[in-house]
């Protein structure tokens, strides 16, 4: 067997060695690479255009919805030609046409990774339904490069040009300098996920809405006549900002918008900074006064809920508004230093205290959601008896405990023969087996899986950790945990 394995692997270095040169001599072929590059290499967006189901099948489908057969007869094929017409010649003005409408499509899923684009009208151009995510520093990628040499190369991206759909490479290979390379002629090192188009419109349209609140740190400051006239201005042209186009970032401008900012731009408190501060206050002053256990029998209720609870819903939907308004601006903020990086490398003293500022509202803010979550949480309690069909997993605590109960069981049963006298051993096992009866119990509910349900199931694992002992950590982050979390995954789908 082993010999039979061996020689097996002989042969196949063998041809291996036979059939590697004739590929390399071909590929030094100018048309042998035009050839493999037109046939093998796509771009992420080129591979969802091309590869699609193509106008003909779409066609057929919509002419013959019920034929169900690939293979068919003369007589019957000359029959289904007459149907659909004469097919379409390669002219060249068909190839032009072609050309264009690749083009008009892929300037179209420019804007919509670069955000200027919302909507899609029905009668548009045809896009696929699903686009991969656009490329992001660092990620490794293959590209077709002219010049020096004409040929596939791999590297990694250094710098994206916002508008023009072109990406700055660093390359594997020292004999190839950097180069700006067009998307299209771009290739993912690895299968990229596929996300609807709807997804990025969504993302878009929610961006533009909020673009009103978001402030730009490198924006040069104006006058408050040209604030008054870009008002007035705005006020009459309400769709101003479908119009607008992306900026084109080079180091002169940057250069100068750095200088402005660092002259003009003064740390201030913001209005979400006051609202953090006084609701942060206001939670203190009333934990201090009114602890929350001792309040919720004697509370008054609006359409039997609390009405602290009421109130504490208001308050956490603010504060999760404050919080989506201040990752935007983090996220704006971000770009920007990254552009600051890419030219300069250094940051201005300002920037550095707005981002500070930024960060420690968002830690504010997470404290406050800490504290309205287990608020609910304590409502919630207080209102499950109230439900009419309350199951076990509305209450963790009781979910736990009742499935632990049942893995002990089922570990005295089965220990009865075994005889296993380690107590840290058999304290495990029963642990997992109670993890796989949570495991189990979620998954026979016919409801969505919730966050709590995750929750549940975390602290579990969490629990189970703790009694780990250090060496054998990675192991079950290998073998236990990784597992148990796809297997919650899929059944969230």
């Amino acid at each position: 067997m082993i010999l039979n394995s061996l020689s097996a692997c002989h042969r196949l270095k063998q041809c291996y060695g036979i059939l590697r040169y004739p590929y390399l001599n071909v590929l030094k072929l100018p048309k042998a690479r035009r050839f493999v590059f037109c046939e093998y290499f796509y771009s992420g967006v080129d591979q969802q255009i091309f590869l699609s189901e193509n106008e003909f099948a779409q066609l057929m489908k919509e002419s013959f919805p019920n034929l169900k057969c690939t293979k068919m007869r003369k007589p019957e094929w000359r029959e289904v030609r007459r149907l659909v017409g004469r097919p379409r010649r390669c002219s060249q003005a068909f190839l032009n046409e072609e050309r264009e409408a690749l083009e008009e499509k892929r300037q179209k899923i420019r804007q919509i990774y670069e955000g200027t684009c919302s909507s899609i009208d029905d009668d548009s151009i045809d896009l696929p339904s699903y686009l991969p995510r656009p490329p992001v520093l660092g990620q490794r990628i293959y590209a077709r490069v002219h010049n020096p040499k004409d040929g596939i190369y791999a590297g990694s991206i250094d710098a994206v040009s916002a508008g023009e759909g072109s990406y700055r490479v660093i390359f594997e290979d020292s004999t190839i300098p950097p180069s700006v390379i067009k998307d299209y002629e771009l290739m993912f090192d690895q299968p990229a996920d596929l996300l609807s188009i709807q997804y990025f419109l969504e993302q878009n349209h929610a961006n533009r809405s909020r673009s009103s609140g978001i402030i730009n740190p490198l924006s040069t400051t104006k006058s408050p006549q040209k604030q008054q006239q870009q008002s007035s201005s705005s006020s009459q042209q309400p769709n101003s900002l479908e119009k607008q186009q992306p900026i084109n970032y080079n180091q002169n401008n940057l250069t100068k918008n750095v200088a402005e900012y660092q002259q003009h731009s003064k740390p201030t408190i913001t209005e979400n900074q006051q609202i953090l501060h006084s609701l942060a206050r206001n939670e203190v002053e009333t934990r201090e006064k009114h602890p929350v256990k001792a309040v919720i029998g004697k509370e008054e209720k609006v359409g039997n809920f609390p009405v602290r609870m009421l109130v504490i819903l208001v308050k956490l939907c603010k504060v999760l508004e404050t919080k989506k308004q201040l990752i935007s601006n983090m996220i704006s903020m971000n770009d920007c230093a990254e552009r600051m990086n890419l030219f300069g490398g250094k940051y201005p003293h300002e920037f550095k205290i707005k981002f500070a500022q930024i960060i420690l509202d968002l830690e504010t803010v997470n404290k406050l959601l800490e504290s309205y979550m287990s608020s609910i949480h304590l409502h919630y309690n207080a209102l499950i008896p109230h439900l009419s069909n309350p199951t076990p997993m509305d209450r963790p605590e009781i979910f736990r405990k009742t499935c632990n109960t049942h893995a002990f069981q089922i570990v005295k049963h089965c220990n009865s023969e075994l005889n296993v006298r380690n107590k840290r051993i058999l304290h495990l096992i029963t642990s997992l087996i109670s993890l796989l009866l949570q495991l189990r119990t979620i998954g026979a509910e016919k409801k969505r899986l919730s966050p709590l349900d995750s929750q549940i199931f975390a602290e579990s694992l969490k629990q189970i950790r703790l009694h780990i002992a250090p060496k054998n950590a990675a192991a079950f982050q290998d073998y236990i945990e990784v597992h148990m979390k796809q297997i919650l995954k899929m059944t969230k789908q």
